[in-house]
């Protein structure tokens, strides 16, 4: 129960960088590795009540509906072996395939229960530069665990820095970190955008406390600026982050990182992994 990295794949350009981002979750974490691709299912044939003068093309629709539901399972197939082959070589060689004909979805509501963290890139085959992924949102919306989002590569991490805000999420973000063994090798950064106050000084010895505690090795900083989406990018860039961690909900400026133009902003152009957590 909630063992699984699992990873989404398609035949976008954001593969490799799933396949390598999996791979290093499952490793860190210990956990087993399932590697999950869904071919969307065709809606159903709604003529089947029709003249029998277009039985011979309704014969021949259906003969080329099965072609092409073979031809997209061995897709699926291939783009499975690739992902396999990828996390052998980074030292996962027992990952599980798992080839699934309907609902994207639906099949990773099915999963949750099983699910530890959610593996996927953030735009799919179909999404342009200026696009997410169609299935983003709705995925972060929905997903209990936390979900970590690749852009085109994807390096193994050695800084992580955590956009609190004080809120119940990111407490419970705080603790997430000091029990998993994903963040004990990586020097984390507890930033607060926010006016300088009592009550931000003390969150955010709260969590360094908690963090030194569970042999986290961190560092806080409190931001009062304005713009957070800004303010996260600079401090990021500045001391080379390669991990962002936010919450997919708040209670502050941030709750609407996830569902406003903020966060399309910050996913569209960032190149740094995000690990949203609820």
């Amino acid at each position: 129960m909630n063992n699984q990295v699992i990873a989404c794949f398609d035949g976008s350009d954001y593969a490799q960088a799933v396949a390598d981002a999996a791979s290093w979750t499952s490793k860190t974490l210990g956990a087993p590795l399932t590697l999950l691709h869904v071919m969307e299912a065709a809606e159903d044939n709604q003529q089947q009540d029709a003249p029998s003068k277009s039985d011979s093309m309704l014969t021949r629709l259906s003969a080329l509906d099965q072609q092409r539901v073979a031809l997209n399972r061995e897709r699926g197939e291939l783009l499975l072996d690739f992902a396999a082959g990828e996390a052998s070589n980074a030292g996962v060689p027992d990952a599980r395939r798992k080839l699934v004909r309907g609902n994207l979805m639906e099949t990773l509501a099915g999963l949750q229960d099983d699910l530890r963290v959610l593996v996927v890139g953030k735009r799919g085959e179909s999404a342009t530069e200026e696009s997410l992924g169609s299935h983003l949102e709705q995925m972060i919306r929905t997903n209990p665990r936390p979900t970590l989002i690749v852009g085109r590569e994807f390096t193994a991490p050695t800084k992580a820095l955590l956009a609190f805000d004080g809120s119940d999420t990111m407490v419970r973000a705080i603790n997430t970190i000091a029990s998993s063994p994903m963040f004990h090798h990586l020097e984390c950064h507890v930033v607060l955008v926010g006016a300088e106050t009592d009550e931000h000084r003390e969150q955010l010895t709260w969590a360094e406390t908690t963090l030194e505690n569970a042999n986290v090795d961190v560092k806080t900083h409190l931001a009062a600026e304005t713009f957070v989406d800004a303010t996260l990018t600079a401090y990021a860039k500045e001391n080379d982050i390669d991990l962002m961690v936010m919450g997919a909900y708040g209670h502050s400026r941030l709750r609407h990182m996830l569902v406003g133009s903020t966060t399309s902003t910050l996913l569209k152009h960032t190149r740094l992994t995000l690990l949203v957590l609820r």
